[in-house]
C-alpha cells in the first residue's frame, strides 16, 4: 500500500505514520487512521523547522519547485488536506465529527498522492532519482 512513497531522505517516519494509518483502516478505525496520516505530515513539517502541517510548511518543503504559482497552489491543497485529516483528532471542547470509512479511504489515498510528491520533490532536490517502488527489485 505505500507505493510510490521511497523511504529515504527523512521520510521513514513518515512512512511509518502512514503504514499505521493503513493498518487502523484495515481494523476499521477510522479516526485513529485520519490521525495517523496527519502525524506524517506532523513529523514532514517538523524537518522543515514549522511546528505544524500549514501553507508555509509545506512552501518550504516544495521550495524546489521553481513555478511560483504551482508551488503556492500545491502548498495551499497540501494544508487543506491536513485541515480534514485533523479531523481525526479528538480535542476536549470541540464538537466530534462523525468519519467512516468512505473519510479514511478519501485520506489515505490523499495522503500517500501528496507524500510521495513531497518525497519526490525531495529526491529531485537532491538530484537522485527515485526508485519506482512498483517494479519489483
Amino acid at each position: 500500500p505505500l507505493r510510490g512513497v521511497p523511504t529515504r531522505l527523512g521520510m521513514k517516519k513518515a512512512v511509518v505514520h502512514l503504514g499505521n494509518a493503513w493498518g487502523h483502516f484495515n481494523e476499521g478505525r477510522d479516526e485513529e487512521t485520519l490521525w495517523s496520516c496527519y502525524k506524517a505530515f506532523e513529523f514532514l513539517t517538523k524537518l522543515a523547522k514549522v511546528k505544524d502541517p500549514n501553507q508555509q510548511a509545506f512552501g518550504k518543503l516544495l521550495a524546489g519547485i521553481e513555478d511560483e504559482k504551482k508551488r503556492t497552489r500545491l502548498s495551499l491543497l497540501m494544508d487543506y488536506v491536513c485541515r480534514f485529516l485533523a479531523l481525526g483528532r479528538h480535542e476536549e471542547g470541540q464538537e466530534k465529527v462523525f468519519l467512516d470509512r468512505r473519510d479514511s479511504e478519501y485520506a489515505l489515498i490523499l495522503a500517500q498522492a501528496s507524500l510521495a510528491y513531497l518525497a519526490k520533490n525531495t529526491s529531485e532536490q537532491c538530484k537522485t532519482p527515485p526508485r519506482d517502488l512498483s517494479q519489483p527489485m
